[in-house]
């Protein structure tokens, strides 16, 4: 399905399941299939609301700027489109900066985050690094940069048993989004991390969230998201062992419980809806 944004965007949606809704919010690059373990366990307990960020997927490819107040905007629309005064919020990575940046821009919508691997604070260390990325994609292709990426990103075990699927990855990321709109998410990170957010605006952030690091995870380490858990006032902290960056993919019945629990034990307190 889709809907239209207020800037004339028709953004690509999918709903699964029953219950108080779940927006999903998936990392750079990826579609609303990054989701598919989560939604077959989520879905017997929530409406999982899937959004393809604009440029992505099944959504419109977009020409402008990128930024995450934008994407924020968009998923607030989605929820208005669907008739939803609020919904929890499950990110990754970019995901995450776009949730949280709705909570702060838009208090309400969101009755509770759940963020895995995403970086709330301005880090000169990250705003370097996709520097460094917008410089490849500049001057070379997807393949050069993934090739950069990849081992900081995925765990040790995932990297030695999935050295043949990388051909096939790096193929369907090149599928689902224009080389142009890849540039300009790029530009949309590096503008993000020269800042972040403020600690006041975290502090802001009232509804109970879950905050998802990774031992393996050499792109956003563990130390940098329990420090920013201690800004927000109602945060919980999990570290997943043994993962890298996307813990949804390479342990799923892990993060599932784990995200599942959190959820529900709100659900069970009548704090979601």
């Amino acid at each position: 399905m889709k809907f239209k944004t207020s800037d004339g965007v028709n953004l690509f949606y999918r709903l699964d399941g029953e219950g108080p809704p779940l927006l999903m919010l998936s990392g750079i690059w990826s579609d609303t299939n990054t989701w598919s373990a989560q939604v077959r366990s989520f879905s017997e307990y929530f409406t999982c609301i899937r959004l393809d960020h604009r440029g992505i997927g099944q959504s419109d490819r977009w020409a402008g700027e990128h930024s995450y107040e934008l994407h924020a905007r968009d998923a607030k629309e989605l929820l208005e489109h669907l008739g939803l005064k609020s919904a929890a919020i499950l990110g990754a990575c970019h995901g995450g900066m776009a949730a949280v940046t709705l909570a702060v821009n838009y208090p309400g919508y969101a009755n509770a985050l759940c963020l895995n691997a995403t970086q709330l604070l301005g880090s000169e260390r990250l705003r370097q690094m996709y520097f460094g990325w917008k410089k490849i994609l500049e001057t070379s292709d997807f393949e050069t940069l993934y090739t950069v990426i990849m081992p900081t990103i995925m765990s040790d075990h995932w990297l030695s048993h999935n050295r043949e699927r990388l051909p096939d990855l790096l193929a369907t990321i090149e599928e689902r989004i224009e080389y142009s709109a890849a540039q300009k998410m790029v530009d949309a990170l590096v503008a993000y991390s020269a800042t972040g957010l403020m600690p006041e605006e975290l502090a802001s952030i009232s509804v109970p969230a879950l905050l998802m690091a990774s031992s393996e995870d050499r792109f956003i380490p563990p130390q940098v998201i329990k420090n920013e858990s201690q800004y927000l006032p109602n945060a919980k902290y999990h570290l997943f062992e043994q993962s890298g960056h996307f813990p949804q993919r390479e342990m799923p019945e892990t993060y599932n419980s784990v995200v599942l629990g959190f959820l529900q034990n709100l659900t069970t307190s009548r704090r979601l809806a």
